[in-house]
């Protein structure tokens, strides 16, 4: 789903989705958003256009945004003390869950090994960068990292069989090559 930001900002016909269609457009995984700080505007400025109507369908919404890729700032100045989630029970306990998570993260720094709740689930990233082998301890590592520029984080791969010592590595539009290095 690309483009979305601009659509959410600027179109008529997002304001006329009904509940459903919001849901779906927000929960899906290949939503092509830079920062999940859009995905919680969209949701305010389509609540904005009808908030009579609108507002009882907050926490079913706030459910789709991702509020553990929220910085932690924005979260706690811009989304907790939002009125709508203020007046909304059913967004109390996901308030909860995201603060936890926010400040055991500023704690941990981004261990992969910390598991990921579905909230903070990055969604499909449509930029990454490989890291494949490398040296460590003076010898060649069959180590692959990716990092997820969406999520700000580093994931460890697969390890390979063999030693991509001597090796260079470069991008096609949809593949990773492998060469031997001359």
């Amino acid at each position: 789903m690309e483009h979305f930001v601009e659509v959410a900002k600027r179109s008529e016909e997002f304001l006329r989705l009904d509940v459903d269609e919001m849901v779906a457009i927000l929960s899906d995984e290949n939503l092509n958003v830079a920062k999940e700080e859009s995905v919680w505007k969209a949701t305010l400025r389509w609540i904005e256009f009808d908030p009579g109507s609108r507002t009882r369908h907050m926490a079913r919404l706030f459910e789709c945004v991702r509020t553990g890729l929220v910085a932690t700032d924005y979260f706690v100045e811009k989304i907790k003390t939002h009125k709508y989630i203020i007046d909304d029970d059913g967004c109390k306990p996901r308030v909860t869950q995201t603060l936890r998570f926010l400040y055991d993260l500023d704690v941990v720094v981004h261990n992969s090994e910390v598991p990921t709740p579905v909230f903070a689930r990055p969604r499909i990233p449509h930029e990454v960068m490989f890291v494949i082998g490398g040296w460590m301890s003076g010898a060649p590592t069959s180590f692959i990292e990716s990092y997820d520029t969406k999520a700000d984080r580093w994931i460890k791969c697969e390890e390979i069989q063999s030693s991509p010592a001597y090796q260079a590595s470069t991008r096609t539009i949809r593949e990773l090559e492998t060469v031997e290095a001359a």
